[in-house]
């Protein structure tokens, strides 16, 4: 299982320029105790500046990337393009959360190698399991390691 440092909880890049949506996803980790240290992009520009220090003074990389499709300035399917074109984070873990449930939205997810994609209302319980699927291991409130 991934863990940052010495048992960190993980790093979590959160691209959503939904605030409403990005909250609801915040609350639903502390509704189920579930720590990560999540930072939040507000669109696809403002994600790969924090990738690749292009804006940024480059922080270490996440250990998972939650995006959205619908984004301003560059879209989600070229962020995750780019991501998966880069040396360093071409095996990230992607997961697309999306309110679009169109066939064609998930196909070009799957084109472009997204681990997974989930429709919002993302369940909080349902996301857990699936980073943890990619390796990637929530803790805890409370929990010691």
């Amino acid at each position: 299982m991934k863990e940052n440092g010495s048992g960190a909880p993980p790093r979590i890049l959160l691209v959503e320029d939904n605030v409403a949506h990005a909250n609801l996803l915040l609350a639903g980790f502390e509704r189920r105790g579930l720590v990560a240290q999540i930072r939040r992009a507000r669109d696809g520009e403002e994600a790969l500046d924090i990738l690749f220090g292009e804006t940024y003074d480059p922080p270490p990389p996440p250990d998972a990337l939650l995006l959205d499709l619908r984004l301003p300035k560059i879209g989600g399917l070229e962020v995750l393009a780019k991501v998966r074109a880069s040396g360093p984070l071409s095996s990230l873990p992607v997961v697309i959360l999306t309110t679009s449930d169109a066939e064609s939205d998930l196909a070009g997810a799957s084109q472009s190698r997204a681990d997974s994609y989930l429709v919002k209302p993302v369940d909080i319980g349902r996301l857990a399991a699936v980073l943890d699927g990619l390796g990637i291991r929530l803790h805890r409130k409370g929990e010691t390691l």
